[in-house]
């Protein structure tokens, strides 16, 4: 189990956007994008999860009826659940020490 595994998808996708320097604003359980308001959730949204996903090298990869997203660098980097795009942003954040 990673530091991650128990926040919820808003205190992620919150992290996600801290780290990426991406201007954003809370309203009650949601973050949203300053530069055109629009809910920013890449724990949920491949629009938003697919770009860190390919720009970091995080492969994902189905294991046992689960999910599993890897980053190889100088070391492994992996998580198993079911939300295919939270796990992602889980890694990312453990590969940035966020």
């Amino acid at each position: 189990m990673n530091k991650y595994t128990k926040l919820s998808d808003f205190e992620i996708n919150k992290k996600v956007a801290e780290k990426l320097l991406i201007p954003h604003y809370v309203i009650k359980d949601k973050v949203l994008n300053a530069g055109n308001d629009s809910v920013y959730d890449p724990c949920n949204n491949p629009a938003d999860a697919m770009p860190i996903i390919i720009d970091n090298g995080i492969s994902m990869v189905r294991v046992n009826n689960t999910w599993s997203a890897r980053q190889f660098n100088n070391h492994c980097i992996e998580v198993n659940g079911d939300n295919y795009y939270r796990i992602a942003m889980e890694v990312y954040l453990l590969m940035n020490g966020k």
